[in-house]
């Protein structure tokens, strides 16, 4: 076995299974070849122990049998053998599957790396989103401020003019303070995600509540003279990852209080329970989604805004959101835009294997 392996791997041996089990957890081998009758523990035991251990449950593990018994092959595989080789074998058949277990296993590794960056990217894309359109408007009210501060400063206004300058002030600090809270949100969230031991865990959270702090967040940080009307009824308490839902909420209520008029603007948010599933509705009064867009509204990077007005993953984020939930997240056709989500009250404790 070594002389046929060597040629491709490097290899190290043991006499027993416990002597393998040590050497395993020291080295992080890429395979395992074991008997499945050894002295000390067989390799079955040493299947478990290995599996057991979070240094050692993935290393794929070739097993040798001069046992014919159906029973002890299901009961490898049940116990995580990844392929038996019957004895007696040649090299090559040796060579050929010892090769075919680690370029799967590295085929396994490169899956999971690419669906971890994926998520990373829409993450970071999410988190980019969530400060950059605050930032906007704080910024924008910045600028104004130091307009009518320099024009204070000159002594250039009437005293008419003085108190709508003071009254606009006052509220562009209070769109800049709104800017500040939903930034300082955001990068709380990203703290709570890179904290040691923190986890994405699911909890009871009211989404009814949920939106009505969005509303009183969102809406000033806008700093637009939409009127926002909310109509709850029943229980909207659902099993979710707060933070995460929060965005849900947010991105539609920003786009609708954005799609609205400047004059007469209205959005009505809506929430209600129909059986075991909690319904939202975000609806405005402005022009809607034409019927082209309808196919591609939820695609990323997709945006009707104007350049440096949005970067066209706010509506992404919240239907991946929302279909991790088990939901859906609809958009109806005018007049105005309707969105639709729908999320099961509670979530299914069993997962798809992995």
């Amino acid at each position: 076995m070594h002389t046929s392996l060597r040629s491709h791997f490097k290899v190290i041996s043991a006499e027993d299974g416990l002597k393998g089990l040590e050497m395993a957890l020291k080295e992080r081998p890429s395979l395992i070849v074991a008997d499945l009758m050894m002295p000390g523990i067989d390799g079955l035991e040493l299947t478990r122990r290995l599996r057991a251990s979070e240094e050692t449950r993935h290393i794929p593990i070739l097993m040798l049998t001069a046992k014919g018994d159906l029973d002890a092959r299901v009961l490898g595989l049940e116990t995580g053998v990844n392929a038996y080789l019957a004895k007696p074998f040649s090299p090559r058949e040796l060579l050929t599957n010892a090769r075919a277990l680690v370029q799967a296993q590295a085929t396994t590794a490169d899956i999971v790396l690419t669906q971890r960056m994926d998520s990373l990217e829409i993450v970071a894309g999410g988190l980019a989103h969530e400060i950059n359109n605050p930032l906007n408007y704080l910024k924008n009210a910045l600028a104004r401020v130091r307009i009518d501060a320099q024009q204070l400063i000159e002594g250039k206004l009437s005293d008419d003019a003085l108190a709508k300058t003071a009254a606009r002030m006052r509220e562009l600090f209070d769109i800049a303070e709104s800017g500040i809270k939903r930034i300082a949100g955001t990068v709380e969230l990203m703290s709570s995600y890179s904290r040691a031991g923190y986890s994405r865990q699911m909890r009871p959270h009211d989404v009814f509540a949920a939106a009505r702090e969005a509303v009183a967040l969102v809406l000033p940080a806008t700093g637009r003279a939409v009127k926002v009307e909310t109509e709850f009824a029943g229980d909207g308490t659902v099993e979710c990852v707060p933070e995460e839902f929060n965005q849900v909420v947010t991105n539609l209520l920003q786009n609708a209080i954005e799609a609205a008029p400047d004059v007469s603007g209205l959005v009505k948010v809506r929430g209600f329970v129909e059986g075991e599933t909690v319904v939202m509705t975000v609806k405005d009064n402005g022009p809607g989604v034409r019927p082209e867009e309808m196919a591609r509204i939820f695609t990323p990077f997709f945006t009707t805004k104007g350049p440096g007005r949005g970067m066209g993953l706010g509506l992404t984020i919240a239907w991946r959101v929302v279909q991790s939930l088990g939901g859906t997240l609809e958009v109806r056709p005018g007049p105005g835009a309707e969105f639709v989500v729908r999320v099961p009250r509670r979530q299914a404790r069993l997962r798809a294997v992995s």
